[in-house]
């Protein structure tokens, strides 16, 4: 981003998943990672984002889980008060990531329709 004279927009992916084909940090990383992404010319922390989990302790409690992630949003934003973008849920949840307080969710399904997996 700094070649062009802009930031990259930087959410980190918090929370085990479940999904072998997606990256992502521990919770217990997230302060960490924070700390090095803020840190990095070119980079702009804007927060935290997750996908309901498939296994795990929030399999198949996707309220539960995004609940989760404001509260690691919450403590994140202690040191990094900018840092306010929670993106959760995605077209068959968004209405408990908007209950869970979501400020953005991802419904490519639900404007789209289903389209071909890439790659």
């Amino acid at each position: 981003g700094r070649e062009v004279g802009c930031l990259l927009q930087v959410a980190l992916d918090a929370g085990e998943s479940g999904r072998g084909e997606r990256g992502g940090v521990a919770p217990s990383g997230i302060e960490e990672l924070a700390d090095l992404v803020a840190g990095s010319d070119g980079l702009r922390f804007d927060g935290l984002m997750t996908v309901a989990p498939l296994t795990g302790e929030y399999a198949g409690r996707q309220q539960a889980a995004f609940e989760h992630l404001m509260d690691l949003s919450t403590c994140v934003r202690r040191a990094h008060p900018a840092a306010n973008m929670v993106s959760a849920g995605m077209s068959a949840d968004l209405e408990q990531a908007v209950a869970a307080g979501a400020t953005h969710v991802r419904v490519g399904t639900a404007v789209l329709g289903v389209r071909p997996v890439l790659g």
